[in-house]
């Protein structure tokens, strides 16, 4: 049995759901030490620029984050890395379920999974992986650095040595759009973009840390008997894994704009929404104003959206945008003066 939130619906039947969005979350057990994310202050909003310059390509990286209206309080649910010396990124989505349902910080698994990342991509520097090896690595490391209990999407993209190949690894519906503005052209256009893994509308692949038998007892002792009975009663899990991912490589050239986000960007904004603030855009703000795009969009309730054309798509009524936790991040390929 595939390990799903519609799995965890069907175990513990009768608890109230969200709508719409039925994908979920991690815990309160261990805590998050990632650097990377950045931590929930006043209001809504969150920034983080890196600014890297080198003799070769590198990701010039701005971030940006707004957590779900109800979620302000811990920052959201959403994790992202970015690597100092510019040559890797990622951004990972937790999986809310499991804080409605099971009481747990959906945050942590996240930040984990993000933090695991980070450290696999600053030591992978001796060149016997190329660009997509690389980012695979540094999924399959986030993936095995996470000790809370919990599930979440997750995108790592990692640059070959010269910076002119990008590799992918994604897991689930965060996303990545390389835009690119050609010779005599005065826009910018999306020429790259990362497909969707669903099991079915709203429930896409995750990565996932579930109790083992041994953990049960300090769980109930914990007060998370909710979540012992439901793995006992889905048996045996046929889990997503970081080799589930799909994995890419890109050509990259100077000037490109890599946009890297969570589903609260790319449900609201469409990829001719993106262009368009882009072409609008100079300096080093794009990831906000992307950011706060979506998050106006998620609160229009007639908009024709990705999201309600998937729900469409798939049979289901909805209009508009959804509310989420947004995640932007905003990588320039750049070339440095040293």
């Amino acid at each position: 049995m595939e390990f799903t939130s519609e799995n965890l619906n069907a175990a513990t039947a009768g608890v109230k759901q969200t709508p719409l969005k039925t994908v979920a979350s991690d815990p309160e057990f261990g805590t998050s030490t990632s650097t990377a994310t950045t931590a929930c202050e006043a209001e809504e909003c969150f920034d983080e620029e890196i600014v890297v310059v080198s003799n070769v390509l590198r990701l010039q990286c701005e971030a940006h984050q707004i957590p779900h209206p109800d979620k302000v309080e811990y920052g959201g649910e959403d994790a992202y890395f970015i690597c100092s010396d510019g040559t890797a990124a990622g951004v990972a989505d937790g999986v809310s379920e499991w804080g409605w349902r099971f009481g747990l910080n959906p945050r942590h698994f996240a930040s984990e999974v993000m933090e695991g990342a980070r450290l696999s991509a600053e030591s992978t520097k001796d060149g016997t992986l190329d660009a997509q090896g690389k980012a695979a690595k540094s999924l399959s490391d986030g993936f095995a650095a996470g000790k809370s209990f919990g599930a979440a999407t997750a995108l790592t993209v990692s640059l070959s040595s010269e910076g002119t190949r990008l590799g992918v690894a994604n897991l689930g519906d965060s996303g990545l759009r390389l835009l690119r503005r050609s010779d005599g052209e005065d826009s910018v256009r999306v020429i790259y973009r990362t497909v969707e893994q669903q099991h079915a509308f709203s429930k896409p692949f995750q990565l996932s840390r579930i109790p083992r038998p041994e953990e049960y007892q300090a769980l109930v002792e914990a007060g998370k008997s909710t979540l012992v009975r439901a793995v006992r009663r889905i048996g045996q899990l046929q889990q997503d894994l970081p080799e589930h991912a799909l994995q890419s490589v890109l050509s990259v050239q100077e000037g490109d704009v890599l946009i890297l986000g969570s589903d609260g960007l790319f449900d609201n904004l469409s990829d001719e929404d993106l262009c368009k603030i882009v072409n609008q855009m100079e300096g080093h703000e794009l990831a906000k104003t992307l950011a706060e795009a979506a998050s106006k969009m998620s609160t229009d309730t007639t908009a024709e959206t990705p999201i309600s054309v998937k729900a469409k798509e798939s049979g289901i009524a909805h209009s508009g945008g959804v509310l989420d936790d947004i995640t932007v991040l905003v990588a320039r390929v750049e070339k440095g003066n040293h």
